[in-house]
């Protein structure tokens, strides 16, 4: 009986030496194998970038998704890759409906913008929300140009003087040529251009053609949510 009793003492105390150390491999063997994974995922991931599935997405979207957390554009791309660039495109559409997600953009423009602006913009999102795009598309876009003027003067291109056009080199600027001058390597100049100040753009809205039917209603839709868009990634500049 005494020889029992002692075993299970001897055990007792070598439990108490070993399994500290058992428990120390244990979770160092448990980092190994998480960051294992990782580097699997990350392999994963880098293999992905190098795909035509990818590159395309990057040359539609790359003007926004660039400076957007890594996470958020990963989760964007894989809604893309599964769903296709059309259903991407109204996902956008939906998210940025969202009080919420207004409101996030508002908090990150807010550090940049003047409150008047912020004010402007804040009515817009509410009429984009409430799908009155005949509202939220004649408020958001002078806030749109007005920012890119902004920029203009911030980034040293535009004489800062109240509502200067002018070139600090003599002459002035056309709100396209100015676009290109600030993302000559971006495609974001060629949205803005392109589909934002445009004819095809501005006439629907600003010149009181009907928007309210079919079709009519969608495109609206988008370029309300496109300048809402532009907005945030013009905020993006200003903290550069």
């Amino acid at each position: 009986m005494n020889e029992i009793k002692r075993l299970q003492k001897f055990m007792e105390k070598l439990n108490e030496v070993v399994r500290p150390s058992m428990l120390f491999h244990s979770q160092w063997q448990l980092r190994i194998i998480d960051e294992i994974t990782k580097s699997q995922a990350f392999v994963k991931e880098l293999r992905e970038f190098h795909t035509p599935t990818h590159k395309k997405f990057r040359k539609e979207w790359g003007w926004l998704v660039g400076k957007r957390p890594f996470r958020v554009g990963n989760y964007w791309y894989s809604y893309y890759k599964k769903r296709g660039n059309n259903k991407f495109r109204d996902a956008l559409c939906r998210w940025f409906s969202s009080k919420r997600n207004q409101n996030y953009l508002l908090n990150e423009m807010n550090t940049v913008f003047p409150e008047k602006r912020i004010e402007i913009i804040k009515e817009g999102f509410k009429y984009h929300r409430d799908k009155r795009y005949s509202i939220s598309i004649p408020l958001l876009l002078p806030q749109v140009e007005g920012v890119l003027w902004d920029l203009g003067a911030k980034k040293g291109k535009v004489r800062k003087a109240y509502n200067s056009r002018e070139k600090k080199s003599g002459g002035e600027w056309e709100l396209p040529e100015l676009s290109k001058e600030i993302f000559p390597n971006d495609k974001f100049h060629k949205i803005i251009v392109r589909e934002i100040y445009s004819e095809k753009f501005r006439h629907p809205v600003l010149h009181g053609r009907n928007i309210h039917k079919g079709k009519e209603k969608e495109i609206s839709r988008w370029r309300s949510t496109l300048l809402i868009l532009t907005l945030w990634r013009l905020s993006d500049e200003f903290k550069s």
